[in-house]
């Protein structure tokens, strides 16, 4: 679904001479674009930005990941029970720089031992069942279903040689999924479609020229090399 526009104040990031705005919006989750290629959720939004600001040029377009805990509190504490030494402070769901600012505050009275009586809202190991159950259930069917989506849908993709240049697909080849993009010479990079992390089936992001999961998150280069995680491990490379 389309999320609502944000924009910040300018910025001089690309030059000290050029104000820049930076806008934000078209969320989806990562490798579900839903019924859009991930090149609209890009196109849209500079269709948003011509019409609402007197811009030059669009400088750069990229997308990132933001994350949210199931109750939607972000975690500010130590990073288990038992930890005394190791701090963690995430699920931030893009409000960073005020949750950043609280985690700082925090996590420094944690390290010299000073009572904060914010510490335990943003409790990194808390339990909260009846806060985190809707969003608990609702992501894990999500992915169920993303998941069991892959497999079915690469069983009906076109062949290797139907692939365009510049284009990734994902296909069975031999009983196995693979994910095969095409360069610009006509020459494949091909590797496993299926995810190191849980074993989801990868998707093709046009936009970016990557293999996302839709399960979990993870991004890969057509290489098959981690982008980001939750995955430790690159695909795994198939030779054509």
């Amino acid at each position: 679904m389309d999320a609502p526009y944000y924009a910040t104040s300018t910025h001089n990031i690309f030059s000290k001479d050029i104000d820049t705005i930076i806008v934000a919006g078209n969320n989806h989750k990562t490798g579900q674009p839903l019924l859009r290629e991930h090149i609209d959720h890009f196109i849209s939004t500079e269709q948003y930005i011509k019409q609402h600001y007197g811009v030059d040029t669009i400088q750069a377009t990229w997308s990132a990941q933001h994350y949210k805990t199931a109750d939607s509190i972000p975690y500010i504490g130590p990073a288990n029970r038992s930890s005394k030494r190791i701090y963690v402070a995430t699920g931030y769901a893009t409000d960073g720089l005020i949750y950043g600012t609280v985690a700082g505050i925090i996590l420094s009275d944690l390290v010299i031992g000073k009572e904060n009586s914010w510490a335990s809202v943003y409790n990194s190991n808390r339990f909260t069942p009846i806060a985190s159950f809707g969003s608990f259930v609702k992501e894990n069917l999500n992915t169920s279903l993303y998941y069991l989506l892959g497999y079915v849908r690469s069983m009906f993709e076109r062949k290797l040689a139907a692939i365009k240049p510049g284009e990734g697909k994902v296909i069975s080849a031999k009983g196995k999924k693979v994910a095969a993009y095409r360069n610009k010479d006509g020459t494949f990079k091909i590797v496993s479609a299926v995810c190191t992390h849980m074993r989801c089936i990868v998707a093709w992001n046009g936009a970016e020229k990557s293999w996302d999961c839709p399960c979990h998150g993870s991004r890969f280069s057509v290489d098959g090399n981690i982008i980001e995680g939750p995955a430790l491990d690159p695909l795994h490379k198939i030779t054509p």
